[in-house]
């Protein structure tokens, strides 16, 4: 014969049931909200890639300089032409940041590799850009580079790809 289940016995097995509901009710949200920023990006970067302009080039003599120094010459351009089709759906968030970003033309300027004196300045992250002159100019591209107070929070409609580090340098 069995003993009859104990009143706090039960109460405690309620609580525990309710924590894994609430628990597996939170995983279930977060991986909702991972995919759907999954899914922008991989929509992002298929529409960028059909966005993407290579065909222009900058002028003989382009190059960025670091206060008076030359570090780098400015090697290639490329064209990400803003995004003017209708958004499928609102979004919010993260979602609304990358939606954002897509629908501003951006131009990413890419430079030779610095040397390696160089180099090492260039890995503060906190470096932004000043331009002067357009790809589109028969003037060279001056890119004349500062430490800003803070980092970006917005990408910049000019980024500046430096070979050997990892983020970009917003140009404004």
């Amino acid at each position: 014969m069995s003993a009859p289940a104990k009143p706090e016995s039960s109460g405690t097995r309620n609580i525990i049931i309710g924590a894994v509901v609430v628990v597996l009710l939170g995983v279930g949200y977060c991986a909702t909200k991972v995919a759907s920023v999954a899914r922008t990006a991989v929509s992002a970067a298929k529409g960028i890639q059909a966005r993407m302009d290579t065909t222009h080039h900058v002028a003989s003599g382009s190059a960025v300089f670091l206060g008076d120094a030359k570090v780098a010459d400015i090697v290639k351009v490329v064209v990400i032409h803003a995004d003017t089709s209708a958004p499928a759906s609102a979004a919010h968030g993260v979602d609304s940041a990358i939606q954002a970003a897509l629908r501003q033309e951006t131009v990413v300027y890419s430079t030779s590799a610095p040397a390696s004196t160089d180099a090492s300045q260039l890995g503060d992250l906190l470096l932004i850009g000043h331009i002067e002159s357009t790809y589109d100019a028969n003037a060279p591209v001056k890119i004349t580079l500062s430490r800003g107070t803070s980092a970006a929070s917005a990408l910049a409609p000019i980024q500046l790809m430096v070979a050997g580090r990892r983020q970009p340098i917003s140009v404004y």
